[in-house]
């Protein structure tokens, strides 16, 4: 923990030697060597290409009736498209005018940074209540919510003021320092946030943010240093949030995230105090975060997806990546495909300038860079195995824990088990974002955080429960030299009375390619039904009593099980994270049985 009185020295430290902010986005040979580079030019013409179409374009329209939409009716999407579309035009023209010093672009920014300064609140509906009665209670109005996005906003405009604040109209620079201060910064100095100790990824966007905007704009050293003080807790917090191993159990969406803006904040503070502080230090603990990506994503860009994580592929960010790579001496990422600028559909400016300013050259990894093995994280209960054998990856992941984690499922005994870039049996991730879902009594109505979305058993028709008291114990993990043995006992799991024992365990042959589940069932009664469920996105077809199979063009999987078992394939939809309707198929093998019941499924990878 770093005292006020050392921040104080820190920060005038920086005075003395004339500290710099952000200096690659002021330095003309990077911005040179980035046009001629391979990479450079490929996210350029991304960029070009789409400032060219929105020359002509007016800002989207954002209406008091697409404030007032969440509140309404729970439905994020119609005010969200016309936001992040403000955001992407705003930063695409700012960043070309960086590239090419178009006085042409200045008009055009200027007119969109108005727009902003006009614009009701800063913040999504989804983080502040526009109801009469609420707002009288509250400490801040929905102007002066300081959350995710109102934090994100002020870093961004006072970077954006930084780097280009000389070539903008004087009254328009003075607008908007004071929106900044108006809305977040001052804020902030006299109310306390739930987000400042929160273990998860607000903690570090929220008051990287502000800290990074407090950075551009305060000169004062000892109105600064309050500022840092408290945020440099709420970086504590964020490290906090990862197990001992480096992972933190949000997800891999959210560890890019959040660990994002720990690193955006760390580089503006490090070049702040000159040196003198330095966050992304070489402690066992952030090199083991830093390395996350690289056991969490596959070669494919598909990924272990448990949690609030958005389904598809996750590429990263060539960006960030670069920075640790750097800095930490973190070699092997996977840099394939990160280079869209775009990727992001918040519009996220301090990742986009970022990508193009901090990304250094390299090659996909080869084969033998790509980190396989097993990786075991005893505090999270998380188990990942990673092979490439014979030029075929393939990934098994299982988890523990308890029901009441960030971004939580009830998915305790949950697996997936991906092969050569198909994912076999999943974890669909996150669903679409409403209000519902982040309601307790409601969010597990929805399939994506319900243990009915997920590869666990129902009994005597109990799904899991939420909460802490529902939890996952480790019975035994051991690795040999060709198998993995993970074994959770799950009673916890459920709020059944007569449930006296239920025991799951994977043993996973990652040289055969087979894995078997063998779970285990005790009753304090008779006349029990249990369903086994298996989750897919490919159908899976019956070819005999006993095997089904999973297949496509690119693999065969066999799911080998008891014959006397009832086998019901179910077809279930659900809105995936951009509301697009999506379909995964629920396999249960069904049995009626009295005290005791032991299954072996047996999935074998052809």
């Amino acid at each position: 923990m770093v005292c006020i009185e050392d921040i104080k020295a820190a920060l005038i430290n920086g005075n003395i030697n004339s500290f710099k902010l952000f200096k690659e986005a002021h330095d003309s040979s990077i911005i040179a060597d980035l046009i001629n580079s391979v990479d450079g030019k490929t996210m350029i013409a991304q960029i070009k290409s789409y400032t060219n179409n929105i020359t002509q374009e007016t800002s989207p329209n954002i209406s008091f009736n697409m404030f007032k939409e969440f509140e309404n009716t729970g439905n994020r999407l119609i005010f969200e498209s016309a936001y992040f579309k403000r955001r992407k035009q705003l930063f695409s023209l700012v960043i070309t005018y960086i590239l090419e010093k178009n006085k042409k672009y200045i008009p055009l920014i200027e007119d969109r940074l108005w727009e902003w300064c006009d614009l009701y609140s800063w913040e999504l509906p989804a983080h502040y209540s526009m109801k009469t009665p609420n707002i009288n209670k509250e400490k801040e109005e929905p102007d002066k919510t300081v959350a995710l996005f109102a934090a994100e906003t002020a870093f961004f405009f006072a970077e954006i003021l930084s780097i280009i604040g000389e070539d903008l109209d004087a009254f328009l620079v003075y607008r908007l320092k004071k929106e900044i201060f108006r809305r977040v910064i001052n804020p902030y100095k006299i109310n306390n946030y739930f987000w400042e100790t929160a273990k998860m990824n607000w903690s570090s966007v929220c008051a990287g943010s502000v800290g990074a905007a407090a950075i551009y704009l305060i000169d004062d050293v000892d109105e600064l240093a309050l500022i840092l003080e408290r945020v440099l807790k709420s970086m504590d917090a964020f490290i906090e949030a990862f197990d001992k191993d480096g992972l933190i159990t949000e997800g891999l969406g959210y560890w890019s995230y959040g660990f994002s803006f720990y690193v955006h904040f760390s580089e503006l503070l490090k070049e702040r105090t000159a040196g003198k502080i330095s966050l992304l230090s070489e402690s066992d603990k952030i090199k083991k975060i830093a390395q996350i990506p690289q056991i969490l994503q596959y070669p494919t860009g598909d990924f272990v997806s448990f949690s609030d994580s958005v389904s598809g592929k996750w590429w990263g960010d060539c960006g960030l990546f670069s920075k640790l790579q750097e800095t930490l001496g973190i070699e092997g990422y996977n840099y394939a495909n990160s280079l869209d600028i775009y990727s992001d559909n918040t519009y996220r400016w301090a990742s986009m300038i970022r990508k193009l300013l901090w990304s250094t050259p390299s090659k996909e990894p080869s084969c033998k860079s790509i980190k396989t093995g097993n990786f075991y994280f005893s505090e999270s209960q998380w188990l990942i195995d990673r092979r490439n054998i014979n030029g075929r990856f393939t990934a098994f992941a299982a988890k523990g824990g308890n029901n009441d984690e960030p971004h939580n499922h009830n998915d305790l005994g949950n697996f997936i088990l991906n092969h050569m870039g198909e994912d076999i049996f999943v974890d669909i991730g996150c669903p679409e974002y409403v209000k519902e879902y982040f309601i307790g009594e409601t969010r597990y109505d929805f399939l994506a955080a319900s243990s009915l979305g997920h590869s666990v058993p129902l009994i005597n028709n109990n799904a899991q429960s939420f909460g802490k008291d529902y939890y996952a114990q480790i019975l035994k993990y051991q690795e040999l030299d060709s198998k993995t043995y993970y074994a959770l006992d799950l009673k916890n799991a459920y709020h059944c009375e007569e449930l006296i024992r239920y025991e799951r365990e994977f043993i996973w042959n990652h040289e055969n390619l087979e894995l078997e589940i063998k779970d285990k069932f005790r009753f304090s009664k008779d006349n029990n039904e249990i369903k086994e469920v298996f989750i897919s996105r490919i159908k899976p077809q019956i070819i005999e009593n006993g095997k089904l199979i999973i297949s496509n063009n690119n693999f065969r999987a066999e799911l080998l099980y008891d014959d006397k078992l009832e086998c019901i394939i179910e077809e279930c939809l659900y809105n995936d994270h951009s509301g697009k309707e999506s379909l995964v198929y629920r396999t249960m093998f069904i049995e009626n049985v009295d005290k005791s019941k032991d299954y072996t499924f047996k999935i074998k990878l052809v």
